[in-house]
C-alpha cells in the first residue's frame, strides 16, 4: 500500500496520458492498417483451434483454401495466448485485438517507469522515460498504420529484459534470473527476428552487468541459466522453427527473406523528421509513405546526454553536478549514447556491409526495425539525464519540456486512416495464408492451386466421399471405392500431416503440387486427414512444461536461492 501510494501520482500521470494515446483503440469497429487483416484472421484461427483443444496450434487445415498451412509454426504465439483467452472469456475477435494493442501500450509504459525507478530511484524522471517512451512516432506507427502486434508487444517487454539483467548485476540472481527467462522467453515468442535485432544493446548491457558485478562467477552462472531456461521455456515454438524452416518458400531465394533488407534501409533525414503517412511500403522504404522517425523527444534525450558528459568532463566541480553525477553514470550515459548511434547506423544504407554478412547467419527483414532500440534508448538516455541533475526545479524544467515535445510532435500520430466495420467472415476468407508472400508455404506446394476453390478433400473423385466433415482440425469422412486407386488428397504435405484409413496411417508419396497422395483400396472405409506431432515436436512440448517446472521452482525457493 505505502509503496503505491508513493507512486500513486507518477502512475495516474502515466496512465492517462497513455489513455489519450490509446484512445483510437476505444473506437467502435477495426480500422485499415498494413496487418491488422494478418491479425484479425491469425487471433481467430489461433483461438479457434484451441478452443478446440489444439494448444499449442500448429496446423491449420482451413488456411490455403483448405490446402492446409503451418501458420505456428513460425508464426509467434506469444500475443494469442491473451488474445485466445480474451475470445474464451467472450470478446469478439475484433475487440480482443485492439485490447491486445491497449494492453502492449499501458505495460510498455509501466514497465519502463518500473526500469527507470529502479535504475534512479527518481519518480520525475522515471516518469518522464515512460511518456516518451508511450509517446514515440515508431509506438504509434505500430498501432495505427502497420497494427504489428509483435513490435507493440517487445515495446513491453524490452525494459523487462533489461531489469532482469540490472537484477543480476546487483547480485539479485534468482529474480534477476526469473525475470530475464521469462522476458527472454516471451520476447523470442513474439518477434525472434526484432529480438535478433536488439542483440547488440542486450549484449552491452550483459557486459556491463558482468563488469559491475561482485560476484562474476555467479553472474555468469545465473544468466547462464536465465538463458537456458528461456530457451526451454520457448522451445516448443524454437525447436519445430529450426527443424522445420528448410521446408517452406521463406527459406528460398525466390521465396525468402534473403536479400529483403536491401529496399528497407532509411535515410537519415526520415530518421530526424518524415512526414505521416498511412501507405505501406511497396518497394524501397525511402520512397515508402510511413513516417520512420525516431522522435524529436528521442533525439533530444541524446542531445542531453552530450551535453552532460561534455559539462561534466570539463566542469566536474561545479556543484550542480557533484553530488549526482558519478563516474557509473558518466559510463552509462557513454554507453547508451553509443547504443544510439549504432542503432541510427544500422539503419542506413552505409551499414550495408554489415547486414549482407548476418544475413547469411540469421535472415533479416527491415533495418528499420532498429526504430524499437533507438526509441528505448533515446527515452532511457531522457531519464538517466534528468536523474543525474541535482537540481529538482532543472528537473521538472526539463522534463516537463521534454514531456510538451513528445506530446506535441506526435499529437497528429495519435489516428487511424479510416474505421471501418467489415464482417468477421470476410476478413477470414480473404486471408489465404495470412502471409502477404505466403512464405511459410510448403516448398513443394504449387501456389497456383490457391486459385481453386474449397471442394471435398478427394477433389480429383469427390462422387466416392460421402458423410464428409470438415472442421479446423482435420477431416473425416466415409469413402467408397470401386477398385483400387492412388488420389492426391487436398491437403499439402508436410511433417505432421496424416491420411488414415480405419485407423491406419496410408500416407505414401507427394505429387508435383505438392499434395498428400494417397492409395485408396477399394472397399468402403473411414479417412481421416488430420495433424499429429512428429517427434520432434513432441519432444520440444515437453521441454517447455519441463522448463515451466523449473520456472515454478525458483520462484517457490527464491528466498532459499538468495
Amino acid at each position: 500500500m505505502n509503496t503505491l501510494k508513493k507512486h500513486f501520482v507518477s502512475l495516474a500521470v502515466l496512465l492517462l496520458l497513455a489513455g489519450l494515446g490509446s484512445i483510437p483503440l476505444f473506437h467502435t469497429g477495426l480500422y485499415t492498417a498494413h496487418d491488422i487483416w494478418h491479425q484479425v484472421a491469425r487471433l481467430y484461427h489461433y483461438s479457434t483451434l484451441v478452443s478446440l483443444g489444439e494448444f499449442p496450434p500448429r496446423w491449420v487445415f482451413d488456411l490455403a483454401q483448405g490446402f492446409g498451412y503451418p501458420l505456428f509454426f513460425f508464426s509467434y504465439h506469444f500475443p494469442w495466448f491473451f488474445g485466445s483467452l480474451l475470445v474464451a472469456l467472450g470478446l469478439t475477435i475484433a475487440d480482443a485485438l485492439k485490447l491486445l494493442f491497449v494492453v502492449g501500450y499501458f505495460a510498455a509504459g509501466f514497465n519502463m517507469y518500473w526500469l527507470m525507478y529502479t535504475l534512479t530511484k527518481k519518480r520525475v524522471p522515471s516518469l518522464i522515460a515512460a511518456i516518451t517512451y508511450n509517446w514515440s512516432p515508431y509506438f504509434f506507427l505500430a498501432m495505427y498504420v502497420a497494427a504489428a502486434i509483435g513490435t507493440v508487444f517487445t515495446f513491453a517487454l524490452l525494459p523487462v529484459l533489461i531489469l532482469g539483467l540490472y537484477y543480476l548485476s546487483q547480485n539479485k540472481f534468482v529474480i534477476g534470473s526469473v525475470l530475464l527467462a521469462t522476458g527472454l522467453s516471451a520476447a523470442l515468442l513474439t518477434h525472434v527476428l526484432t529480438l535478433t535485432l536488439l542483440i547488440p544493446l542486450l549484449g552491452s548491457i550483459w557486459v556491463l552487468g558482468l563488469h559491475k558485478s561482485k560476484e562474476r562467477h555467479k553472474y555468469l552462472i545465473w544468466s547462464t541459466i536465465a538463458g537456458i531456461l528461456a530457451l526451454g521455456l520457448s522451445a516448443f515454438y524454437l525447436l519445430p522453427l529450426r527443424s522445420y524452416l528448410p521446408l517452406i518458400a521463406a527459406s528460398t531465394e525466390s521465396g525468402g527473406l534473403t536479400n529483403n533488407y536491401t529496399n528497407y534501409f532509411a535515410s537519415l533525414k526520415q530518421l530526424v523528421y518524415s512526414s505521416w503517412g498511412f501507405g505501406p511500403i511497396v518497394s524501397d522504404a525511402k520512397q515508402g509513405e510511413i513516417s520512420l522517425q525516431v522522435g524529436i523527444a528521442q533525439w533530444l534525450g541524446a542531445v542531453l546526454a552530450v551535453a552532460l558528459l561534455v559539462v561534466t568532463t570539463f566542469f566536474y566541480k561545479k556543484e550542480l553536478f557533484r553530488a549526482h553525477f558519478s563516474s557509473k553514470m558518466r559510463a552509462a550515459l557513454l554507453l547508451y549514447l553509443l547504443l544510439f548511434l549504432l542503432s541510427i547506423y544500422f539503419m542506413l544504407d552505409i551499414s550495408q556491409p554489415f547486414w549482407l554478412l548476418w544475413s547469411k547467419v540469421l535472415p533479416l527483414d527491415f533495418p528499420f526495425r532498429l526504430l524499437l532500440m533507438s526509441v528505448f534508448v533515446g527515452s532511457l538516455l531522457i531519464g538517466l539525464g534528468l536523474a543525474s541533475l541535482k537540481k529538482t526545479w532543472l528537473q521538472y524544467f526539463l522534463g516537463g519540456s521534454l514531456v510538451m515535445v513528445a506530446l506535441y510532435t506526435n499529437r497528429n500520430h495519435v489516428r487511424v486512416n479510416l474505421y471501418t466495420d467489415i464482417p468477421l467472415d470476410l476478413y477470414i476468407v480473404s486471408e489465404t495464408t495470412t502471409n502477404t508472400y505466403h512464405e511459410y508455404m510448403p516448398r513443394s506446394a504449387d501456389t497456383s492451386v490457391l486459385n481453386q476453390d474449397v471442394q471435398s478433400f478427394i477433389p480429383d473423385e469427390p462422387t466416392f466421399v460421402f458423410s464428409e466433415h470438415r472442421s479446423p482440425t482435420g477431416v473425416t469422412a466415409t469413402v467408397v471405392f470401386p477398385e483400387n486407386k492412388s488420389i492426391a488428397v487436398r491437403q499439402f504435405a508436410f511433417p505432421g500431416v496424416t491420411v488414415r484409413i480405419n485407423g491406419e496411417i496410408r500416407n505414401t508419396q507427394v505429387d508435383d503440387k505438392g499434395r498428400l497422395v494417397v492409395l485408396f483400396p477399394a472397399g468402403k472405409y473411414q479417412v481421416s486427414l488430420s495433424y499429429e506431432k512428429p517427434a520432434i515436436v513432441a519432444l520440444s512440448e515437453y521441454i517447455s512444461l519441463g522448463s515451466v517446472g523449473i520456472l515454478l521452482i525458483l520462484i517457490l525457493l527464491r528466498k532459499k536461492l538468495k
